[in-house]
């Protein structure tokens, strides 16, 4: 073994930020107050329900999705509109 090895710093290449990567379109965190039978709907549909919460908004307000910038998509093809459906209860 070297001995003072951890006495030199890491390569700037070897370094790795905290966290997940930064995304172009991040979301902003925000405290929301929901009725509690709300919320046991929305959590008992399974993981991704803040994701759900997101796309029942953005219907309700009838806001368009931004195109995503990754994927490319083919020329005049629209794309089917989302459906999100309601769980029973």
């Amino acid at each position: 073994m070297v001995e003072g090895w951890h006495d030199r710093p890491f390569p700037s290449w070897m370094r790795r930020g905290r966290g997940r990567p930064k995304s172009p379109a991040a979301k902003q965190q925000i405290s929301v107050r929901l009725d509690p039978d709300v919320l046991a709907t929305l959590r008992a549909a399974g993981p991704g329900w803040q994701s759900r919460i997101n796309d029942l908004l953005r219907q309700a307000l009838r806001i368009r999705k931004p195109p995503a910038k990754r994927a490319a998509a083919a020329p005049n093809a629209a794309a089917p509109p989302a459906v999100i459906r309601r769980p029973r209860i």
